[in-house]
């Protein structure tokens, strides 16, 4: 029998990010942070997802997927866990676009989606 402990409670995933300013091409560096929540549980993985949208956060198309580098694992109640990343930007990037980083978290074969940040991308390409 499998159970699923989703909505209030649950295990939680935080995305943090130095800045939100990028040049095309950047590598963006941060952390994922997962927060056990009432009662233990297994993450199945997470992934992390470019989207390119408006800015009452409707989303149009997926520009990159990233599938970020953490194995299964489980996750006490109240315990937290750090994972540092790092995700590059496409080298092109369309003007006047609004950016999101969407951050999915897998447990017990559901996906939840739990956080997005609205991430600017300007200038030149990074060299």
């Amino acid at each position: 029998m499998i159970h699923l402990y989703i909505g209030h409670g649950a295990a939680e995933v935080t995305l943090q990010l130095q800045k939100d300013t990028f040049a095309p091409g950047e590598s963006i560096r941060g952390e994922l942070v997962v927060r056990g929540g009432a009662v233990a549980q297994h993450i199945d993985g997470i992934t992390a997802a470019l989207i390119q949208g408006t800015d009452a956060m409707e989303f149009g198309k997926t520009i990159k997927t990233e599938a970020i580098p953490v194995e299964g694992f489980e996750i006490a109640p109240k315990e937290a866990r750090s994972f540092p990343f790092a995700y590059t930007l496409p080298s092109h990037t369309e003007e006047d676009v609004t950016y999101y980083l969407l951050v999915n978290m897998e447990m017990d074969g559901v996906v939840h989606d739990y956080e997005r940040k609205r991430i600017h991308i300007i200038g030149e390409p990074a060299v």
